[in-house]
């Protein structure tokens, strides 16, 4: 058995600076602003009004919120009379339950910007278990913490979201901006898209203070999340921070890390920022116009001394190299203009060829072993990755050796890198690579993104929850069936899950269908999430079919996840 060395446990030393950074307090700004740092991921900041309070952003969770909300209320007792999601990221919505009890909501005003329902879908639904798996690797959700494993995220704590999602859906949207009053606080709300595309900023003119969401913080921006999301436009970006530049505040609040105070100190914050998000974006540009391909422009592409040397521009959670693919792929596509990656052969085929011109697997292997004693981690990861996807599969105690080997790279990487992201990405996938992690990741993911998905899901429309069904259609199952069935909600738009040989069309009405099942919405939204099994839904009596009950069973089987055990 081969030895294979063991990397010292270690972190940069700009993480351990950052995670000090984050320590549990309440900071003042101005006289009416309260900002609770350091009990999460991301900040809530609470703005005392006329005998009331607007609530800024809630955090990731109700136990999470509710640490805040004991801290802020040793400064005020005063009702809650608002509260303002600047966007629809996790961290900045699930948490309002810990503010607003269900008793207290129709007393409540609710500020998003118009799109936010449908991206809370997005996370909580549509694509769920996918962006939960990413966010548990980029977030190093099951890492210890320590010098080992979790010292900080790149804005923020450790994420604590789990089961005790508290999201309450807005009662006010806009689109563009809009001027409000609430508990006697003159604020204004203006759309500025960036890490998100429903992003906005939260200003109060009367105090010279702005609530920046996202769209700065101290670090390079995250223009592309490992974790995964849609394309973050750079353009966007920087000009949502000279939207936020062009009001000349005294004091700017972000909402992740602490205040900034001075408008000259503000100003020359937001200039760097933008200036920093700008250089990448035209550079990377003026590269692909000269016909580089995403790896050259990623190797390239860096910023200036004077920019790099910034405080706010260094790559502890968006790095620049990651920026760069993300602006080829998101104005050009995946396609790098080499015809050899146009069709290429099958990950395994690949791979096989690879470990065949080294020799092969006990050749490679030996490559392998080399390059992690010099240190060469980059290679040796990549080498390893092509030694374990090859097809056929090499032999098992090599595979098992490799899968070491490349756990030792990735750790030796992450304990040298200042990226926060990166490096709890690598520990993770190390540690899922030599047992140290012995869970199944996905199925982890899909448990954590059912949980408590319920009350996600009321603030978005029925036919964007019945949609997600269609994507969880098995086309191998279903591959012979046609049918028709009929959601008749009585609270809601009734709607038809039209199958037909591997697909799933969601149809308005009920028309021509072969089953119909009346029933609630939350019946359907707990049917959804699997809260509810359909044995159990058949026999309650809000719940009424027309149609062959085992039919319908015999359908919902052909959907991941609606086996329908019996109940």
């Amino acid at each position: 058995m081969t030895t294979i060395p063991t990397p010292e446990p270690a972190a940069h030393p700009a993480l351990t600076d950052l995670a000090a950074s984050f320590g549990r307090r309440v900071e003042r700004v101005g006289d009416r602003v309260l900002v609770a740092i350091g009990y999460g991921l991301a900040n809530t900041v609470v703005i005392i009004g006329d005998g009331g309070l607007v609530v800024v952003d809630t955090m990731e969770g109700v136990q999470a919120a509710s640490e805040a909300r004991d801290a802020i209320r040793e400064h005020t007792d005063l009702p809650v009379r608002g509260v303002i999601y600047t966007h629809g990221h996790p961290d900045h919505v699930w948490g309002t339950r810990a503010w607003v009890s269900p008793e207290d909501e129709p007393g409540v005003e609710i500020v998003a910007h118009e799109t936010v329902p449908y991206y809370v879908n997005e996370f909580a639904n549509i694509l769920a278990p996918r962006y939960t798996l990413g966010a548990m690797h980029m977030y190093g959700s099951l890492l210890p913490d320590g010098p080992e494993g979790f010292i900080v995220n790149g804005i923020g704590q450790r994420v604590r979201a789990g089961a005790d999602r508290g999201f309450i859906p807005p009662t006010t949207t806009f689109r563009d901006e809009q001027e409000l009053t609430i508990a006697g606080v003159r604020l204004q709300v203006q759309f500025t898209p960036g890490e998100s595309p429903d992003e906005i900023l939260v200003w109060l003119p009367d105090d010279g203070i702005v609530l920046s969401a996202d769209t700065v913080y101290r670090s390079f921006p995250n223009v592309y999340t490992i974790r995964g999301a849609r394309y973050r436009d750079p353009r966007d970006w920087y000009s949502s921070v000279d939207r936020i530049r062009a009001l000349g505040a005294e004091h700017l609040v972000p909402c992740h890390g602490a205040p900034v105070s001075g408008a000259a100190e503000v100003d020359a914050v937001l200039t760097t920022y933008r200036d920093g998000i700008q250089y990448v974006f035209d550079q990377t540009i003026r590269g692909m116009n000269a016909g580089r391909t995403p790896d050259e422009l990623a190797a390239t592409v860096r910023l200036p001394e004077h920019l790099a040397s910034s405080p706010w521009l260094a790559e502890l959670y968006g790095k620049v190299e990651i920026c760069v693919r993300n602006i080829y792929a998101g104005l050009y596509g995946w396609f790098s203009g080499d015809g050899a990656d146009l069709l290429p052969p099958p990950p395994g085929e690949e791979a096989a060829e690879v470990v065949a011109l080294a020799g092969g697997p006990d050749a490679a292997a030996a490559a392998l072993r080399d390059a992690v004693a010099d240190g060469r981690m980059a290679w040796a990861a990549k080498l390893a990755s092509w030694l374990l996807r090859a097809e056929p599969a090499i032999d098992e105690a090599l595979a098992e050796e490799v899968k070491r080997l490349k756990a030792t790279a990735l750790r030796s990487m992450a304990y040298a890198t200042i990226n926060a992201n990166a490096r709890n990405w690598w520990l993770t996938e190390a540690a899922v690579l030599d047992g140290t992690i012995a869970m199944d990741l996905p199925a982890i993911a899909g448990f954590v993104a059912r949980s408590n998905a319920a009350e996600l899901l009321h603030g978005v429309p029925e036919r964007d929850t019945v949609e997600a069904l269609s994507l969880r259609l098995d086309p191998e199952r279903s591959a012979d069936t046609t049918v028709r069935v009929g959601l008749a909600l009585v609270d809601a738009t009734p709607c038809t899950l039209a199958i037909r040989r591997g697909v799933c069309a969601i149809e308005d009405g009920i028309d021509g269908c072969d089953l119909t099942v009346t029933l609630r919405r939350d019946d359907l939204i707990a049917l959804v999430t699997g809260a509810l099994s359909w044995h159990d839904a058949l026999a309650m009596d809000e719940v009424a079919l027309d149609g062959d009950r085992d039919r319908l069973l015999a359908t919902v089987a052909l959907f991941d996840g609606w086996e329908a055990p019996e109940g």
